[in-house]
Order: structure tokens, then sequence, then C-alpha cells
């Protein structure tokens, strides 16, 4: 997934609509800090690949990561991607996937939709 998004911005490759879905990057606490530079770095990566005015998409799947903090290193990633972008959209599973409310880490879906400049 890396070398893709390097090989297409290498590239000059633009899209309108990025979705960019990873595997857990944080299965356990101890991967919180590797996990969250992997997912800095793939913001960052399809930041660059997402066209002017265009939609992108990052979603986790990972329990052991807060939201907060994942829409941190998103943030941070886009902008290291030397992009502007607004967040428009927050969101989680949707009701085919509900959460356990005796269970908050059932509620590991993660998804932030961004409008970049």
């Amino acid at each position: 997934m890396f070398e893709e998004l390097t090989r297409l911005a290498t590239q000059k490759e633009k899209f309108d609509i990025v979705v960019a879905d990873p595997p857990p990057f944080v299965k356990s606490k101890k991967d919180l800090e590797p996990g969250t530079k992997a997912y800095r770095k793939l913001a960052r990566l399809a930041a660059e690949v997402t066209a002017p005015n265009g939609i992108l998409l990052l979603a986790s799947c990972s329990h052991n990561i807060p939201l907060e903090r994942f829409a941190s290193e998103c943030a941070a990633g886009i902008s290291r991607g030397g992009r502007n972008a607004s967040l428009i959209r927050t969101a989680g599973a949707g009701p085919d996937h509900p959460a356990h409310p005796m269970l908050p880490e059932s509620a590991y879906l993660k998804a932030l939709v961004y409008a970049l400049d």
C-alpha cells in the first residue's frame, strides 16, 4: 500500500476521491506508537494523490487507537503532505455493526472524511 501510493505520487497521479481503509495498524497497546506513525504516513501519502478539491476518507479498525489520536495523526499526515483540509464527517460503524454498550472495544471502527484544498 505504501509503495503503491508512493509510486502514484511520484507519477503525479491524482484522484477526485481517495479511500484509505488499511488493516489494523494498532493490534495491541504495544503497537500504538508505530501504528500512529503508519496512520500519519498513510494520511500523507493519500493526501498527495488526492486531487485539488478532492475527498479523502481515512479509516481505522484498530480498537487500541482512540478516535482523538487517530484524528490527530491523520491531520498531521495531511499537513505533512502539504495539503489543507476540512474535516467534513466523522463516522463509525453502520447500523449493521452495532457496538455493545458494555464493551467499548466493540466500537472500534472509525472513519474521517476530509475535503482537501
